[in-house]
């Protein structure tokens, strides 16, 4: 259907919505604003994302509702600020107030591609045409002509060929409309509008409205809310709450949400012994009655096990600032699928850092968890370790921390071995880090006047931007607690990724799913015994990271760190061909000259790949970019599926991550069409900077360099290269164009590089032999064995493994790392 065909149906249906609207008002009591709201997005808004916006009863779900929708439509979403609804908002208002409606198309173009650099208005007032140097949408100049069939009309779009609604006017056809806007005006745009390509095609983009990012997004946006479903079975539940402590400059909130147990045991609400509650909460300022902003929302899972007590509680926290709210929350029982909802009034105080604020927290229903506040009441002690500036440290490098509250001293860790004990401000510390970037956990712990543990903090030095990571703060290993503790945990996640939750278990059992921060849960203990809280996150793509925290542990009690090496082998026969098919057996596995039994083997043709194309982009290699960019966006396009994870850096005298991990093929492609060659070469920096960019990913790793010189910027040389190479665990595959291919030197450089980490070197003279090694390599990746083993070397930590791998009684040669460090 024609651009202007749908245009046409749009206002007959917007005439038949408003001869249906004198019978019957289909916005109801919607208060007045927000018919406003829907009005000016009318062009915007899907039929699904209205109908639910009509269900709302609440304003201030509404208004949530109404920041959810333009955040979809947010087209920089990395930015702080939405363009899309800053310039609708002005565009609908100057809209309004020039054509008094917004189902025009004057008004459409003019809110989906701004102003035009020139218009005009024929004396009639029926026709216009606008002049376009580009727009919002369209890269190019295009020209417009509106008209309408009467005074009391809505403008539309004319196009060629098409009569005009009205026939007692002169009709617009090439030529033969005489009447013009100024001398010559009309004959002009009807010239261009008949020199424009693929005319319906430009209508297209000019008045396709922005779609939401996600089609899922008002399911998500429901079930973050506390309504509860309509025909639900029901339960009664109770909310109370207490504050016990402070958070920087808010106040800590501890809700506790009570079931009777009565209300559990005749409606399948026990599961092997366990009770599993889902609870949705809002919280919206102000009460009695509440105002119309939600302030946050938040959402916990609990698996309880079947007790002896009369009540089954649910605790969770959060920070709020001292004032009064409302806290609404949908308490749903999964196995019993029943609902209870609560409604409740609270003021907030401010508490200071000497105790609790409440005598709530003195009475009954809260004794369970008076341990786990007893930390919370004593005001905040904080130890944090600043970041230095920059991304990859090496040499001495100075940290400070900033402390709070009462911390006496503070001693510094690094990779567990004390290194200095400050007794005074400022706790700071220098280290000597060594001249490549290596991996070290720098650990500060402060102690109060009394002598005690107050406060901890723990940062990685050199995480790489891929570190996933989450780390348990509390509970404090070794220490001992009686009836109930406070898990707090601190996640890293890699970059351009969304952590999906939070798992904590008090030993294998969960007692908690945490799906927004902060990561902070009361947790009540059976009994005094070693026990241990595991704290598991994950991510969107199902990836997940976790640690592991044991206490109440006798002082004997030692943990073993068991630590698999993994290596990823491929194996070719003699004409170079992949062998598949090799079992367990066929293996053999050496380190330092001993035998190891490998314990996991896996064939991994479908094993997620992170792969980083790094592309020299120096100005020798002007000529050649084209190719190689039509080359390296095949091997994207071949073997990035929906679990893998591609990112491009280009380098010259310094590299740039042109795109992070993503599976988002068009994103790779778009970078590697833009490139641009200017520079000299920095080799080995940028190698060792990709292959840090790696750091924190598990599983299969490949790095893919393409350059055609040798090294001209570099601070590291080879030698410091190819160690920190051996060290990062990553397969490099080296291509090397003109220059590097004849030079011996570059050469020797590129295989070294490839043989130490289990890869293969490529010399080329002409570029276009490029799209079949990068086949030959997205084949090798779909094709390698996983073989994991437990090191038997009492080596130190510092020295170098080396490792071979053989198939025993046959001429094949297998490729994989040829040692690593621990």
């Amino acid at each position: 259907m024609r651009p202007l065909a749908i245009l046409l149906v749009f206002h007959l249906v917007a005439l038949s919505v408003f001869a249906a609207a004198e019978e019957e008002d289909p916005l109801g009591d919607l208060p007045k604003d927000f018919r406003q709201w829907l009005e000016r997005v009318e062009m915007l808004i899907t039929d699904e994302e209205r109908e639910y916006f009509l269900t709302l009863e609440r304003d201030f779900r509404r208004n949530a509702f109404i920041e959810a929708f333009w955040d979809q439509r947010d087209p920089y979403d990395d930015t702080h600020f939405n363009e899309l609804r800053q310039n609708w908002d002005d565009r609908a208002a100057r809209a309004l107030s020039e054509y008094g409606r917004i189902d025009d198309d004057r008004a459409r173009v003019l809110l989906l591609n701004g102003e035009p650099v020139n218009s005009c208005r024929h004396p009639t007032k029926e026709l216009e045409v606008w002049f376009y140097a580009a727009s919002e949408r369209v890269d190019r100049n295009f020209v417009l002509i509106f008209e309408r069939p009467g005074r009391r009309a809505a403008y539309r779009i004319w196009e060629p060929g098409i009569p005009p609604l009205s026939t007692n006017r002169p009709r617009i056809a090439d030529n033969t409309y005489t009447e013009r806007c100024s001398e010559g005006t009309v004959e002009i745009a009807i010239d261009l509008i008949r020199q424009e390509l693929d005319y319906w095609r430009l209508l297209r983009e000019i008045l396709e409205p922005p779609e939401p990012q996600s089609t899922e997004w008002v399911e998500t946006f429901a079930s973050r809310t506390a309504e509860i479903p309509e025909d639900a079975s029901t339960f009664t539940a109770g909310l109370a709450f207490d504050y016990p402590g402070s958070h920087q400059q808010r106040t800590v909130v501890q809700g506790v949400v009570t079931v009777p147990k009565a209300e559990l045991e005749e409606s399948g609400s026990e599961r092997d012994g366990v009770y599993q509650f889902l609870v949705t909460g809002e919280v919206v300022r102000g009460a009695d009655p509440p105002g119309d902003e939600l302030f946050e929302y938040f959402r916990f899972r609990f698996e309880i096990p079947v007790g002896e007590q009369e009540t089954v509680p649910l605790v969770f926290q959060r920070y709020l600032r001292p004032g009064e709210y409302t806290v609404l929350a949908k308490v749903e029982d999964l196995f019993g699928r029943r609902y209870a909802g609560i409604e409740q009034a609270i003021e907030v105080p401010q508490v200071e850092d000497e105790g609790p604020a409440s005598e709530v927290v003195r009475s009954e229903l809260f004794q369970f968890l008076a341990e786990a506040d007893a930390a919370t009441a004593r005001g905040e002690r904080i130890v944090r370790i600043l970041p230095p500036p920059g991304v990859v440290h090496t040499g001495l490098v100075r940290f400070k921390t900033l402390t709070v509250g009462d911390i006496d001293r503070v001693v510094f860790l690094l990779d567990d071995e004390p290194i200095l004990t400050k007794n005074r401000p400022p706790f700071s510390v220098e280290l000597d880090l060594g001249d490549l970037p290596g991996t070290h956990t720098l650990r500060a712990t402060g102690f109060d006047s009394a002598g005690e543990q107050a406060a901890t903090d723990e940062i990685l030095l050199n995480p790489g931007g891929q570190r996933f990571r989450v780390r348990l703060v509390e509970p404090q290993k070794g220490r001992t607690y009686r009836n109930s503790l406070r898990a707090v945990a601190d996640v890293q996640v890699p970059d351009g990724e969304e952590l999906d939750r939070l798992e904590l278990f008090l030993g294998e059992e969960r007692v908690a799913t945490l799906y927004q921060p902060p990561w902070v849960q009361p947790v009540v203990l059976p009994d005094e015994q070693l026990a241990y809280v595991r704290a598991v996150a994950y991510l969107d793509d199902g990836n997940s990271a976790e640690e592991l925290v044991f206490f109440n542990t006798p002082d004997f009690f030692e943990e073993v760190e068991v630590q698999f090496v993994e290596l990823y082998a491929t194996v070719h026969d003699s004409s170079g061909r992949p062998v598949l098919g090799l079992g367990k057996d066929d293996f053999t596995v050496v380190e330092d000259g001993v035998q190891q039994q490998v314990r996991r083997f896996e064939w991994v043709s479908d094993l997620p790949i992170h792969a980083v194309l790094l592309i020299d982009v120096s100005s020798s290699m002007e000529e050649s970019l084209e190719t190689v960019a039509e080359a390296a966006n095949a091997f994207v396009e071949q073997t990035v599926e929906k679990e893998d994870r591609a990112s491009l850096i280009t380098f010259t005298s310094q590299p740039n991550v042109d795109v992070r991990f993503t599976n988002d093929v068009a994103a790779v492609s778009a970078a590697l069409e833009a490139m641009r060659a200017e520079g000299s070469t920095a080799l080995y920096d940028s190698l060792v900077f990709a292959l840090h960019y790696f750091h924190g990913i598990k599983g299969q790793k490949a790095l893919l360099l393409l350059s055609d010189g040798k090294d001209e910027a570099s601070s590291f040389d080879f030698d410091g290269a190819l160690a920190y190479a051996r060290r990062a665990g990553v397969t490099v595959y080296a291509i090397g164009l003109a220059e590097a291919s004849l030079d011996r030197g570059a050469r020797r450089v590129l295989r070294q590089l490839a043989d130490e980490t289990g890869g293969r070197s490529f010399f080329v003279d002409d570029v276009s032999e490029l799209a079949a090694i990068y086949a030959e390599i997205q084949e090798e990746l779909r094709a390698q064995y996983l073989i994991a083993y437990q090191s038997s070397s009492a080596k130190d930590p510092s020295e170098f493994r080396a490792v071979t791998v053989e198939v025993g009684g046959r001429e094949l040669e297998v490729r994989t790392m040829s040692g690593y460090y621990p």
